[in-house]
């Protein structure tokens, strides 16, 4: 008797039809974004240049970083949703910037069924993401960086249904400056080791009697390629130094190499916002996809060369109706 949840019939399904659903295929955890900062400002994090993780976000970040940072921060979200992440990153030399994070997300509570649709207790589905990233700087404003990326998921539902190991997905990553106060990043993500740079896996699938066992069989998904625009504005406005922030998203639902056709391509927008309103204390708002959130970050002087600074953010999802408050972050520069 094999443990099985009804949201994976919903996801595994979805790719087999005709009609292609982003949410229909993995990558979902790359597409929530990271760092408690960025949520708080729409998830754009892809132009600034001292996000967390830079290894997610844009490898170029890399060799921009001033000192030596070490960031991490945990969120609980409705449903029994949980996630958190943990980076660290530094300039190695005047032009060279490594960066490592890791991203969870999952659930702690979702109710499981045998074969017979019987119950049988609940499951705590996780998912990992890791990202190794190096970014090298061709000039005073201008960068270039590569991410190696890796991908678990654990459905823990038995017999190791749904899950994922994937090894060997490469983001490309570009940052410039045009002035002090424009600056631009470009991220294709998602890409893999094959003629199509398609990032192909395989996972356990519920299956029919053909399959393994007379009940399995196993699933070819992809990774949808992902191309990422990103813009940020610096303006003094009302004696108050403000922010503006936005990416535009290209998701490719078809794994050869490149297909002009829009059936096959789902866009998105990020928009975001941040003011500094006192010296070390800033207030942010953002729209990811229609969701509406709200932050704020306070740098404490723990030491005059090593402050730590604290991030909070509010997240409203489901068209405003989903109430997310618990999200913080701390970040430590050395």
């Amino acid at each position: 008797m094999k443990a099985i949840l009804l949201m994976l019939l919903a996801g595994l399904t979805a790719n087999a039809s005709e009609s292609e659903v982003l949410g229909g295929h993995e990558g979902w955890l790359d597409r929530m974004g990271a760092g408690v900062r960025e949520m708080g400002r729409g998830n754009t994090g892809t132009a600034l240049i001292d996000a967390t993780p830079a290894a997610y976000w844009n490898p170029a970040l890399l060799p921009f970083q001033k000192k030596p940072t070490l960031g991490f921060g945990t969120e609980v979200r409705s449903l029994d949703r949980n996630g958190g992440y943990v980076s660290f990153q530094e300039r190695l030399t005047g032009n060279l910037g490594i960066g490592i994070g890791v991203i969870n997300r999952g659930d702690f509570n979702v109710p499981a069924y045998d074969g017979d649709e019987n119950s049988i207790g609940t499951a705590r589905p996780q998912a990992f993401g890791s990202y190794v990233g190096v970014g090298l700087r061709t000039s005073r404003q201008n960068a270039f960086g590569v991410t190696l990326q890796w991908y678990t998921s654990n459905l823990d539902v038995g017999g190791g249904v749904g899950n994922v190991n994937f090894v060997g997905g490469v983001n490309l990553g570009w940052y410039r400056r045009f002035a002090d106060s424009l600056s631009v990043g470009v991220v294709i993500r998602n890409l893999g080791f094959n003629e199509r740079l398609s990032a192909d896996f395989s996972q356990t699938v519920l299956g029919d009697d053909n399959g393994i066992g007379g009940f399995e069989g196993s699933n070819e998904d992809f990774f949808p390629k992902t191309v990422v625009v990103a813009g940020e504005w610096r303006k003094t406005l009302f004696h108050f130094p403000w922010i503006f922030a936005a990416e535009i998203m290209d998701y490719q639902l078809k794994s050869s190499l490149f297909t002009p056709n829009p059936a096959f391509h789902t866009q998105a927008m990020r928009v975001g916002v941040e003011c500094g309103i006192a010296e070390g204390t800033q207030l942010r708002l953002g729209s990811d996809r229609g969701d509406l959130s709200f932050g704020f970050g306070y740098a404490f002087p723990w030491h005059r060369r090593r402050p730590v600074q604290f991030d909070y953010a509010l997240l409203l999802e489901r068209g405003w109706t989903t109430f997310n408050p618990y999200a913080v972050g701390l970040k430590i520069l050395f």
